[in-house]
């Protein structure tokens, strides 16, 4: 069957270079046939396009030849002209010339009062600087293209705008509101039953990736190329492919499979002369016979990819070999090569890509390790760790030696931080209170000094609050990245144990860790930096603990309210509760069998009640609750005495636990 599947891509491929050139002759034969200039511009674009799944040189000249016909006869292909000579310079990542004759286009629709070909202008814009990991910038202009094409009642052509936001909003761990728009999409290609919703299961696809949901992804992803391929979009089969090559590489452990979907990612990237797809093609295709032990073939990909991307000029996947390089050559043991390739990286990293790219420290640090190079392993996982925290980007080393204190002076400072707050805000409402009675029942001129002093305190007030909510998303962002490398370092103490026994209670560590981790990182996203939403951060917190046992057949089941807020002091103790829960449930309760664990969470006037159960095996006949000596339980019973909480335990089809507290 994996022969004739590999077969038909074979087949597939030549037939749609035939199909398009069947179609760009009959164009060309329409346009000797056409008489009016409107109709002769419009077939030469439609032959440019043809032209390019054929070949990109000849495409280039018909768009030329566009853009010359249509000066003076119609500005609407002529911006089509401007935007495809864009796209050249994009697929050749020119960004400097794709930039400037997008807004060309752009300039050309907005003078025209052409809405349809702006909101497409607008959305190639934010194509270019999503590539070029402007994210902000592209997410806006994503928008806009959105509520334009709404705004003209045309919101069936926003179905790839909407893929593309999804996939910047990923990108920035936003996949929640990747996820929400994606759905906006399908709903609108469902509606006008689109042939363009295999763009939104590819974004989908993507996503469940990244939540560690892999058969989700699998279909999705499945599902999106066989439709791709029905309208014969080469680009997007490639990227569908790409997808598919990091899932199977990540999740499925099955590098061969992630070997063969890389393969197809750079024979259609090649077909439509994709420079960037084909360097990330040679990446993935190194990768996987680096994990394969292929480490010739490994080397000669890494080696094409670097070759293009220097003729290419592209910063990112110049970075991005070259880090591949050193940690092919640090897994031999050749420390200069793999120091040669690091300089290179880190000669072209900028202070607001490093975020980007601090992972490949850490795999050049383990492969450091494994050739026994432990100064070099130390030094690359220090790099990943310093650059973990922006804030300690000069004298981060030191900090992080001081990691734990430095944790509970931040959490100390916090909450006299939020005194501050509270007290500051009682002072301004008593200031301004007190303001409106003295200038109360004075005539015109005195409405007119109120206002004035309104506006005012409501813009001192207003800015003491920014100023006070900054400081707090500051607190959560400095305080989450400690955690976090304070995981990292377990993780290299994992190394340091044959015995799993230290792996698993290491692991248990990480997992607790994550749990207060997660509620600083929530904080830090939401625009609330004192309450959690608390179903978004339980699902999270589960998803994460779920993955750690990727063996089990455990299935989990969430009840929680989606507008349910918790105050983010307690979500500290619900959350390691949580954690406490499905750890025990997952390690003692199903003997590898298949089982079911709920998690559930309610709330009255006074009081939140959090249910947690499993179908499992139960307790021990002789288990005394009042005899505790489970480390997991006494740690859920204190956690429950912390939240003046009642800590209800049956043992009834299972193991039943509930906690009630007051708000």
């Amino acid at each position: 069957m994996k022969h004739l599947n590999l077969l038909l891509v074979f087949l597939f491929i030549p037939l749609l270079s035939i199909s398009q050139q069947k179609k760009l002759d009959s164009l060309k034969i329409e346009f000797n046939k056409a008489v009016q200039d409107t109709t002769k511009a419009r077939l030469l674009a439609e032959i440019g396009i043809a032209a390019y799944y054929v070949n990109s040189d000849l495409a280039k000249k018909h768009n030329d030849t566009l853009i010359e016909f249509s000066k003076g006869v119609s500005d609407k292909f002529l911006a089509q002209g401007y935007k495809m000579k864009g796209v050249f310079f994009l697929l050749a990542s020119d960004y400097e010339n794709s930039s400037i004759w997008y807004k060309k286009a752009l300039e050309l629709a907005k003078m025209n009062k052409d809405k349809n070909g702006e909101a497409g202008f607008l959305s190639s814009l934010g194509d270019l600087n999503g590539r070029q990991g402007n994210a902000d910038i592209a997410v806006d202009y994503y928008l806009q293209s959105i509520n334009l094409y709404k705004e003209i009642d045309m919101e069936v052509k926003s179905i790839g705008t909407y893929s593309n936001l999804a996939t910047v909003l990923s990108s920035k761990n936003e996949i929640i509101k990747a996820n929400e728009y994606l759905i906006e999409a399908l709903a609108i290609a469902e509606k006008h039953n689109s042939d363009k919703s295999y763009l939104v299961h590819r974004s989908i696809g993507a996503n469940y990736i990244k939540l560690l949901q892999y058969e989700k992804a699998d279909f999705h992803l499945l599902k999106a190329l066989d439709l791709a391929k029905k309208v014969e979009d080469i680009f997007t089969v490639g990227m569908i492919n790409q997808s598919l090559s990091v899932m199977y590489d990540g999740n499925y452990d099955n590098y061969e499979k992630s070997l063969y979907h890389a393969e197809q990612s750079l024979y259609h990237f090649k077909l439509v002369n994709n420079t960037n797809g084909i360097i990330n093609a040679y990446n993935g295709i190194g990768q996987q016979n680096f994990q394969l032990g292929n480490i010739i073939k490994s080397k000669e990909n890494y080696l094409k990819g670097l070759e293009l991307a220097t003729q290419t000029k592209d910063t990112n996947a110049l970075i991005l070999t070259n880090y591949h390089l050193a940690e092919l050559f640090a897994s031999q043991g050749n420390i200069n090569r793999a120091n040669k390739y690091i300089h290179n990286g880190d000669k072209l990293l900028k202070d607001e890509s490093k975020m980007t790219f601090k992972n490949h420290f850490w795999k050049i640090g383990n492969a450091f390790a494994k050739s026994k190079h432990y100064k070099q392993a130390f030094d690359n996982v220090k790099s990943f760790a310093v650059l973990s925290d922006s804030l300690y980007k000069k004298n981060g080393v030191d900090k992080v030696i001081e990691l734990e204190t430095k944790y509970q002076t931040e959490k100390k400072e916090k909450e006299n931080l939020q005194l501050k707050a509270d007290k500051i805000e009682q002072e301004q409402l008593t200031e301004k209170a007190n303001t409106q009675k003295i200038l109360f029942g004075i005539g015109l001129l005195a409405s007119l000094v109120t206002l004035v002093v309104f506006t005012f305190f409501y813009r001192k007030n207003k800015k003491q609050k920014t100023i006070i909510e900054s400081l707090q998303k500051e607190l959560h962002h400095r305080v989450k990245n400690n955690l976090s490398i304070i995981d990292t370092f377990i993780e290299v103490a994992k190394e340091e144990f044959s015995d799993s026994k230290f792996e698993t209670k290491l692991t248990e560590l990480q997992n607790r860790i994550d749990s207060i981790n997660e509620v600083h990182q929530q904080l830090y996203q939401s625009h609330d930096v004192t309450n959690l939403n608390l179903k978004k951060y339980i699902y999270t917190l589960a998803q994460k603990i779920n993955a750690s046992f990727s063996d089990s057949n455990i299935h989990l089941k969430t009840s929680i309210d989606d507008d349910l807020i918790i105050n983010a002091d307690k979500s500290f103790s619900v959350g390691l509760i949580v954690n406490e829960f499905l750890t025990n449930s997952y390690k003692y309760a199903f003997d590898n069998s298949d089982g079911e664990i709920k998690i559930g969470m309610k709330e009255n006037k006074q009081h939140y009640e959090l249910s947690l159960s499993d179908n499992g095996k139960g307790l021990p006949k002789d288990f005394d609750i009042k005899k505790i000596d489970s480390f997991g339980m006494r740690i859920m019973k204190l956690l429950a005495k912390q939240l003046n909480g009642t800590f209800n335990l049956s043992n009834s089809n299972g193991v039943t636990l509930q906690i009630k507290f007051p708000k």
